[in-house]
């Protein structure tokens, strides 16, 4: 899932805001209003070579290099894929994309404070959808998610969309954080759907005053999410045998019990 952008542009760290002060001046931000602040639409805040990279982590396309220009209008008039209709190329698009389980790891879940000092604690690793989460399944990296980053065009048009059409699996809090926190806004922002099955036997009890907190915290990471499934069971049962009841409920020989707190549904499993 990597993005077009040097290390660490577009992170939020809580040490950083506190002690960094922005390019026009502006007094350190803490971690929720650096969340909040938005640069003008089009204004990049760091020039990398031929990329501006805007605030929310993304890159801006506004401005085309002079010598890029025909090779961009070449790519959209000669493609077979550029010269397809929208309608057409967003289903290709659609398919190359999504379908995918990204199963987020900390390497060192005993020390979080870590984690958000160092992105080489984070790992992730793709799978198809449908199919139990085992090395003899897993999708290379290279071959995940790397559409976007073939021309300006393509990444204009889906460099979000591997966080919006898939499914990302979390550990528990830790790696959610670490992770959450070295992503650009542009990409939490658009995440719909996680699976949680670790350190989430919390969401078995009756509490809905303490469900709702971490509905709340789950939304400041995500503040978009739309559905969260939780393995409930994990504490008595092995990984593999969630991730088994999982794919049940995914194709629907299996229920489970649902619930909607503060505009996300819940799937308990």
């Amino acid at each position: 899932m990597a993005s077009k952008r040097k290390e660490g542009h577009g992170s939020v760290f809580p040490h950083e805001m506190r002690t960094k002060r922005s390019k026009t001046g502006e007094a350190p931000l803490d971690l929720d209003d650096n969340r909040k602040r938005e640069l003008p639409s089009g204004v990049p805040y760091q020039e990398n070579g031929h990329a501006y990279i805007l605030e929310n982590g993304l890159l801006s396309l506004e401005v085309t290099p002079p010598e890029m220009v025909p090779v961009v209008q070449r790519n959209s008039k000669q493609s077979p894929l550029l010269r397809l209709p929208s309608e057409l190329r967003n289903k290709i698009f659609e398919d190359a994309l999504g379908g995918m389980t990204v199963v987020v790891r900390c390497i060192t879940i005993a020390h979080p404070e870590y984690h958000l000092k160092h992105k080489g604690a984070i790992r992730c690793r793709f799978y198809p959808q449908g199919q139990l989460c085992t090395p003899e399944n897993r999708v290379h990296w290279n071959h995940a998610f790397q559409l976007p980053l073939v021309c300006r065009q393509l990444y204009s048009e889906t460099i979000t969309w591997p966080y919006e059409l898939n499914m990302f699996q979390f550990s528990g809090g830790p790696s959610i954080m670490s992770w959450a926190l070295h992503r650009g806004k542009a990409q939490t922002e658009v995440i719909r759907t996680i699976n949680m099955i670790g350190a989430s036997f919390i969401w078995n009890r009756n509490d809905k005053q303490e469900c709702t907190g971490h509905v709340t915290s789950l939304k400041y990471f995500f503040p978009n999410l739309q559905r969260a499934y939780i393995a409930t069971s994990l504490w008595q049962k092995e990984w593999s045998y969630s991730e088994s009841e999982l794919l049940q409920i995914l194709d629907g020989t299996k229920e489970a019990k649902i619930t909607e707190i503060e505009g996300l549904e819940i799937v308990l499993y």
